[in-house]
């Protein structure tokens, strides 16, 4: 694959990700990262490998991973509509149907869109098919919600996150203290506690709090730039 990928020969590439599926073989991500750079590399590239992959379905059964690595490719191209369009064209190309990573990149082409909306909509249809969230899942839909005047739906899915066993990312704790503290929320500080108590640097949130709700300060359970820590994301997931 990534031999034909660097001649240009998107098509037998694609067509070798098809094989690899029938006598499953899983490609690794340097294989998959070169898929995806490629089809990164020119705007019209995602359009032709999916045209391929029609093709290539009236053949043989083409594995999700394919069409995941188009999905992506469109959301790095922030083309939101045709991320949208290409997943519901998922089940006509792939039986295996959409996995979890194809919803963490629909994820998070709502969340640089800031369409809540659709992104909804998507949650909804992994419920329907079973497809159970993983950390990134949540932590992007924390993402899509929080920006919202209405930000409930945000603590909702970090509830469910931390229910699960799952910790967000750095950046966005960063995010929800900025705009609870903004708010003037005070789960802005249940935030910075549980930060501390993971270990996770907080000097960017301290700074947040000290601009937007100075009156608080005193409030917060600063220790120190603690660093990052180690972090468990074992536990049992629970659908969204």
């Amino acid at each position: 694959m990534s031999a034909h990928l660097g001649a240009g020969d998107l098509r037998t590439a694609l067509t070798i990700l098809c094989i690899m599926h029938s006598v499953q073989l899983h490609p690794d991500l340097e294989t998959l990262s070169a898929l995806r750079t490629y089809l990164f590399s020119d705007s019209a590239a995602p359009q032709k490998a999916f045209e391929m992959l029609k093709q290539l379905a009236t053949e043989r059964d083409v594995p999700t991973v394919a069409v995941n690595a188009i999905i992506m490719s469109l959301v790095d191209h922030n083309r939101h509509a045709d991320v949208i369009s290409t997943y519901k064209s998922l089940h006509q190309l792939s039986s295996a149907g959409p996995n979890v990573h194809t919803f963490n990149a629909l994820f998070r082409s709502c969340h640089r869109n800031n369409d809540k909306r659709t992104a909804m909509f998507f949650a909804a249809e992994m419920v329907e098919l079973k497809i159970r969230p993983d950390a990134l899942t949540y932590d992007r839909l924390v993402l899509v919600c929080i920006r919202e005047a209405d930000y409930e739906d945000a603590w909702r899915y970090y509830g469910e996150m931390t229910q699960a066993g799952y910790v967000p990312r750095l950046g966005t704790f960063v995010t929800m203290v900025q705009v609870c503290a903004d708010a003037k929320d005070e789960r802005a500080l249940e935030l910075v506690e549980r930060m501390v108590e993971l270990g996770l640097p907080t000097v960017s949130v301290q700074k947040a709090v000290r601009a937007a709700w100075p009156e608080r300060v005193e409030e917060l359970p600063f220790v120190g730039d603690r660093g990052m820590g180690s972090v468990s994301l074992g536990g049992k997931a629970i659908r969204v």
